[in-house]
């Protein structure tokens, strides 16, 4: 019997074999390969290579640059040194992540210094480690005498400082010379550049001979160099900053910034800084950009909402939210001017504040934590949570009140509002938000100091707190009842009650126990209608009027002779007929009436009739 080929299969098993060739190479190569495969040697920078002795050590001068190299693949290279200096502690790396070789710092009159356990790895993989030691001939430099420093190929010294064309930076170079004055090659790692000590001053000058000069004209430093194994060999030289007039400016600032956190111990708001951030921070820029004439001169146009503090570095500093516009000049050109505008809001505004309670007891001579509640319009802690306090009697207490810095990073700056008692009295006490930009009202509070035989009772008659409505009355003595607040259109007074639900209505004939607030009660006053006049019967000097009966309590009727109603002469009644006596004979006179309505005590009319005239 013939067998056939299967060819679906046959495909699939070459396809297999295929994906393992493509993923495997490098699991199967380091399980293959040995640890005499694994190479790693040093490159120098022209190109010749220095491989590790029988004793699996690097031997190198520490004038050597280059880069050490393998043939692995390895990535992972770490050879560092434990530095230790008094009670510092720090590190050295002989070789960096890219493999490039940094020569250790010799001690004065070292000879050799020595790494061991060095290694190189495939960044994961341990089993493709391969250790090395590194050994460096520091004598190469004993040779060494003498050193100048350079700018190009100009050399610098005190006596002949570099000026710069303003305030620039500049790559400074350090040649080395042997005792016959030739020049020997020195590796940048081994050289050390300084600013000498006791200098103020921008200018600064990094390890690797970069400077940075001063930003005001005329002003010189002095820095040195030196070779870090051998500090004797050492020179100085110094920069003197050279004019450079300015010819314009520019001052970017964010246009809105949200004020959040406040420095306590300096009793302000952080402000925005001089910074690379154009969301946080505002930046100068000048032209041209190596002026020494950068001094700028902040003028606060409207310093109740921002000023500029150069103490600190603190720059644009908010007071409170509002727009804050600043005139900015040039110190040395004041005709270089610039307006900057920045729109400071609180974070989290304060929506509400509340006194836990609005009449306060206390003792003479106590500090009393006063108790608030405060609610921003974002659920978070209140960015401004200071407020204006005052008191209707000063003499009687005072409030002493800070702001204290977070205790971390999670928790906000917080204030801190004290009640502090003088003497014997009674105050009332205010306290203004200085954030009202989302509704925040005042909070007010009655304070009594002592006073223990007298009780305070305040009217809630929608005013502000004052001695109008608020009577401190002696323990088991009457208060006499308030002026009846202003009526309400439609609505009618019914009095004062003890409880905000109205309920319990307070007699003035009882005497006061305790401190308390009372509360007035409307009642609709609702609609009296206009009645009519139905007729109108003469009787000798007397008349009865007769009106159209509608809901009303009772009827009034007004006559006088006198068609405006000048002198009229009024007669009430219950009943729709009402008659008005001692009137006299042949005389015109004007009627006119309406309907009332009595509501709590209150009298409410309707609209008058249209006048009649009548002759007796």
């Amino acid at each position: 019997m013939k067998k056939t080929l299967n060819v679906k299969r046959l495909s699939t098993v070459l396809i297999v074999a295929l994906i393992a060739t493509m993923i495997l190479p490098l699991q199967f190569a380091m399980a293959k390969e040995t640890k005499a495969d694994r190479s790693v040697w040093f490159e120098k920078t022209n190109g010749e290579k220095v491989y590790m002795d029988e004793n699996n050590t690097f031997n190198l001068s520490i004038a050597d640059r280059g880069t050490f190299k393998n043939n692995f693949g390895a990535d992972e290279w770490e050879a560092k040194e434990k530095l230790v200096s008094g009670d510092e502690i720090g590190r050295h790396y002989w070789i960096n992540d890219k493999g490039l070789f940094r020569p250790p710092v010799m001690d004065p009159g070292q000879k050799i210094k020595t790494l061991k356990d060095a290694y190189v790895e495939v960044r994961g993989h341990k089993e493709t480690r391969v250790y090395f030691n590194i050994s460096v001939d520091g004598s190469v430099y004993d040779n060494i005498k003498s050193v100048k420093a350079f700018v190009k190929d100009k050399e610098v010294t005190l006596d002949k400082p570099f000026v710069s064309e303003g305030f620039v930076k500049q790559q400074i170079t350090a040649k080395f010379y042997g005792e016959n004055g030739k020049e020997i090659e020195v590796n940048p790692d081994a050289v050390m550049f300084e600013k000498n000590k006791n200098q103020g001053g921008f200018a600064h000058i990094w390890n690797t001979g970069l400077l940075t000069t001063d930003q005001v004209a005329g002003h010189k430093r002095t820095f040195s160099v030196f070779l870090k194994s051998n500090p004797n060999v050492r020179t100085e030289f110094a920069v003197k900053t050279g004019e450079a007039p300015i010819k314009g400016f520019n001052v970017s600032v964010p246009k809105t910034w949200a004020m959040d956190k406040y420095v306590a111990h300096e009793s302000r708001y952080a402000g925005i800084m001089d910074g690379d951030n154009p969301v946080r921070d505002y930046q100068v820029s000048y032209s041209p950009a190596n002026t020494t004439q950068r001094d700028l001169v902040w003028k606060a146009l409207t310093p109740d909402v921002a000023i500029y503090e150069e103490l600190h570095s603190a720059g644009i500093v908010p007071i409170k939210a509002g727009v804050a516009k600043f005139e900015v000049s040039s110190k040395a050109k004041p005709s270089l001017k610039k307006t900057v505008t920045v729109k400071f809001v609180y974070k989290n505004p304060l929506k509400s504040m509340e006194l836990e309670s609005e009449i306060i007891r206390v003792d003479e001579g106590e500090r009393t934590p006063l108790g608030i509640e405060r609610k921003s319009t974002t659920g978070e802690d209140v960015t401004e949570q200071r407020s204006k306090w005052s008191f209707s009697n000063d003499s009687v207490a005072k409030i002493d009140e800070k702001i204290l810095d977070k205790s971390s990073n999670m928790d906000p700056h917080y204030a801190v509002t004290n009640l502090i008692s003088k003497k014997e009295g009674m105050t009332i006490l205010t306290g203004s938000p200085l954030d009202k930009t989302a509704g925040a009202k005042d909070v007010q509070a009655v304070v009594l100091v002592g006073m223990d035989n007298s009780h305070a009772v305040i009217f809630k008659d929608g005013k502000k707190l004052s001695e109008k409505n608020v009577k401190l009355v002696k323990n088991g003595k009457t208060v006499k009842a308030l002026a009846e607040p202003q009526a309400k259109k439609g609505k009618v007074f019914a009095g004062w009650y003890t409880d905000t639900k109205l309920t319990n209505k307070w007699d003035f004939k009882k005497t006061v126990e305790r401190d308390m607030k009372l509360y007035p009660k409307w009642v609709d006053a609702g609609s009296v209608k206009s009645t009519a006049l139905r007729s109108i019967v003469k009787k000798g000097k007397s008349i009865k009027v007769v009106l159209k009966k509608i809901d009303a309590t009772g009827y009034e009727v007004k006559l006088s002779t006198n068609k405006n109603f000048k002198s009229a002469k009024t007669v009430k009644g219950h009943s729709t007929g009402i008659t008005v006596k001692g009137l006299k004979a042949k005389k015109v006179y004007f009627i006119k009436a309406r309907a009332y309505k009595v509501i709590e005590g209150k009298t409410i009319y309707g609209k008058y009739t249209g006048k009649l005239r009548i002759r007796l």
